[in-house]
């Protein structure tokens, strides 16, 4: 399963999700607790907990307590006017890529 799911970010019969264009679907994607809690909402049946909510954020994205604001502000940077740059797009990368694959391999996501 969780191989499948990785498929879609390296390619899938040369497809891959466009994770940046779907976390922008999202009602706040520049606040990690909003794009967490809609991410969630979106792809698990039954609604996580806190404790996987925190453990998502600390621990898949990377964040530090307190240190939230690092997502808002690599995102922020790359929905800048000219900043779509491909440093700004990695740094955003490598918070969002982490947090998705291991959404994608909750039991939560197995279930729907």
């Amino acid at each position: 399963r969780g191989q499948f799911t990785d498929l879609l970010f390296t390619g899938l019969a040369g497809m891959t999700l466009d994770r940046i264009a779907y976390a922008a679907t999202m009602s706040n994607p520049s606040d990690p607790w909003k794009l967490i809690d809609d991410l969630a909402e979106d792809l698990f049946p039954i609604a996580i907990t806190k404790n996987q909510i925190d453990y998502v954020m600390y621990n898949a994205m990377g964040l530090r307590q307190n240190g939230e604001y690092d997502w808002t502000l690599a995102w922020n940077a790359y929905n800048a006017p000219g900043g779509n740059t491909t440093a700004n797009r990695n740094l955003v990368l490598k918070m969002l890529d982490p947090m998705l694959k291991f959404m994608f391999r909750m039991a939560e996501f197995q279930l729907s």
